[in-house]
């Protein structure tokens, strides 16, 4: 028996988040040692294809793709996905994510320290600690001279 046969408040997450075949064994590498100096982020769809269930912490990364202050959420996908496409709707993966301070604008990229936790009705949500905007990264297109 699988585990979302066995905890169906996980199949939201599965729905929302995790891609066939993901497992617990797959968890990323940047939670393990939570006293590292520095620690990679992680992107949506690695988080979305690794996470299975409420833990971390973890260290997400993401481009803000829709925000609501007044019930304190901001969806997030991945970068790549943005970067692929240029708007916020194209993304197959979003990750929901519960932040108590202030909102970032769409299309800002953020990096977010938090947890997964399970809330109201099993459904699993990232509960951001601390969220800190991102600036773009500037390529070397071949500036005109």
């Amino acid at each position: 028996m699988t585990r979302a046969n066995t905890y169906p408040a996980l199949l939201l997450l599965a729905s929302l988040l995790v891609a066939p075949g993901a497992s617990a064994d797959d968890s990323p590498a940047n939670d393990s040692t939570p006293n590292d100096a520095v620690r990679k982020p992680i992107g949506v769809e690695e988080f979305a294809k690794t996470v299975d269930g409420p833990g971390g912490p973890y260290l997400l990364e993401g481009v803000v793709s829709a925000v609501s202050a007044k019930k304190q959420m901001i969806a997030l996908i991945d970068t790549s996905e943005f970067e692929k496409c240029g708007v916020t709707t194209c993304a197959p993966i979003t990750v929901p994510v519960r932040w108590d301070g202030a909102m970032p604008a769409v299309r800002d990229i953020v990096e977010l320290d938090g947890s997964v936790e399970e809330r109201e009705g099993g459904k699993l949500v990232f509960v951001c600690k601390e969220l800190r905007e991102r600036e773009p990264e500037k390529s070397d297109g071949g500036e005109d001279q």
